[in-house]
């Protein structure tokens, strides 16, 4: 099994899935040796033909609605990144801004997983968003320096979610030489048990990192028939009420998986040999 390293996902991963919210990137904006392939974008056509499908309803079908509510931030969902002399290529898509209105709104209708035949089921409204964003990520990575030999698809919020469900599109349908490793933050179940099943047995590296006082991960509830796809790897970013500090990667997740790196990894060892336990069995489980 695929180990998780925190320093990696803390210096590395978290700083990559903080620019996928910026429309241009900066030179600082990336860590050392990362540098922009291009930025995620909207389809404009495919945009349109699933609001049209949806119509001639007076009120947005929820899918719909969040859509909309994600490019009110902008058409940019997001940026593709390299690092040639690593050989990593990493896929980062962003969340909403408007986290108080997504959740407020918060659906959980499914529908089949559309890229891949019989791969069962996932929520509606990620999909949606995914699907307009589809042909950007596939044209990117094609832009990209082929010689990479590890491909990360990484995001925070409903970003974790689109990453999951770009993760078996890639595998199938990229044409690629690597199986895509997930590597996410606070995200939200994003699939039915029957997609989380094919999706485990099939994508080896899927890390979810979730905060301990972080609502968004438990949502949709179970009762909804929702599943976690990977291993959970939880950190304690500081308790709060808040639940825009709970879900901050700058106030909340970063701090959480420093705790985690290096030295902090070296006592919790300690503490979990003197247990007679294993780090990566306290640090890593099935759900958030």
């Amino acid at each position: 099994m695929s180990r998780f390293d925190p320093e990696f996902a803390h210096d590395v991963l978290i700083p990559i899935a903080e620019a996928a919210y910026l429309p241009a990137l900066q030179p600082d904006s990336l860590p050392t040796g990362y540098e922009p392939v291009g930025p995620l974008r909207v389809n404009q056509i495919r945009a349109a033909a699933i609001t049209a499908e949806a119509m001639p309803s007076a009120a947005p079908a929820p899918h719909v609605a969040l859509m909309q509510s994600m490019r009110k931030d902008g058409d940019t969902f997001g940026w593709v990144v390299q690092n040639t002399q690593t050989q990593t290529l990493v896929v980062s898509f962003r969340g909403t801004v408007s986290l108080a209105d997504w959740l407020h709104n918060f659906d959980w209708l499914p529908a089949q997983y559309e890229p891949v035949p019989d791969y069962g089921t996932v929520h509606k409204g990620f999909q949606a968003v995914y699907n307009i964003v589809r042909d950007s990520v596939f044209a990117q990575i094609r832009n990209a320096d082929q010689k990479f030999t590890r491909l990360i698809v990484t995001g925070h919020s409903l970003g974790a979610a689109l990453s999951e469900l770009a993760a078996p599109d890639l595998l199938h349908n990229g044409g690629l030489a690597v199986v895509p490793e997930v590597q996410n933050f606070a995200g939200p179940r994003a699939g039915h048990h029957d997609f989380a099943s094919i999706f485990d047995t099939q994508i080896d590296a899927c890390f979810r990192v979730v905060n301990a006082w972080d609502i968004v991960p438990h949502l949709p509830p179970p009762l909804a028939l929702f599943e976690h796809v990977g291993q959970a790897v939880r950190v304690n970013g500081g308790f709060t009420l808040d639940e825009l500090i709970a879900h901050s990667m700058e106030h909340s997740y970063a701090p959480g998986l420093a705790k985690l790196v290096p030295q902090a990894t070296a006592r919790l060892r300690t503490a979990a040999v003197a247990a007679g336990s294993d780090l990566d069995e306290m640090l890593i489980g099935r759900e958030p």
